[in-house]
């Protein structure tokens, strides 16, 4: 159990390091992934991610900022991720920078990736995971995968499957966030 725990709270990391990573940025836009100063957390997985729309910047997971996170593991491929992707947006723009979400795209193609983001307007950072590592090292079913990480580190919410409005305006209430969607 606190192996798992433990595990968990390596992708929460994930989401610190990479705030700069945009989800579909326009043509002129500029997306950096910039590595966070933080404290290192026992048990985070040392792996590189790159930025979902800029590949050359890889980030190697090893610190934590300390703001909450909202962590989705998603592929363009799947339907319970193509069908609350437009959710999690909707959240993240009505939580603004009070929490830092982060998509995580798994086993996907690049090009579908971005391209689905763009035609849903998603502007959250994502990164790339073409592999599964991350699902792997995290021991994620499959996708979609939803965390919560407060300002602590600690996961106080995860959600295997499709979320829906209630189940994540109950995952953001353990952030202490009182969020109609």
């Amino acid at each position: 159990m606190v192996i798992w725990i433990t595990r968990l709270l390596g992708v929460g990391l994930v989401a610190a390091l990479l705030a700069g990573c945009g989800g579909s940025p326009a043509p002129t836009a500029s997306v950096a992934c910039p590595i966070a100063a933080g404290r290192a957390i026992e048990g985070l997985p040392h792996l590189g991610l790159p930025c979902l729309a800029r590949p050359a910047r890889t980030v190697t997971v090893s610190a934590t900022r300390g703001r909450p996170e909202v962590i989705n593991l998603w592929a363009s491929w799947c339907g319970p991720c193509r069908r609350e992707l437009p959710l999690l947006e909707q959240a993240h723009r009505t939580v603004g920078d009070r929490v830092l979400f982060l998509g995580v795209d798994v086993r996907d193609s690049r090009s579908r990736a971005l391209a689905f983001l763009g035609d849903h307007g998603v502007s959250y950072p994502q990164v790339y995971d073409e592999a599964g590592a991350v699902a792997r090292a995290l021991r994620f079913a499959g996708v979609p995968d939803t965390v919560v990480v407060d300002a602590g580190g600690h996961v106080v919410y995860r959600h295997a499957g499709e979320l829906d409005r209630a189940t994540l305006e109950a995952a953001l209430a353990k952030l202490g966030l009182d969020v109609r969607l």
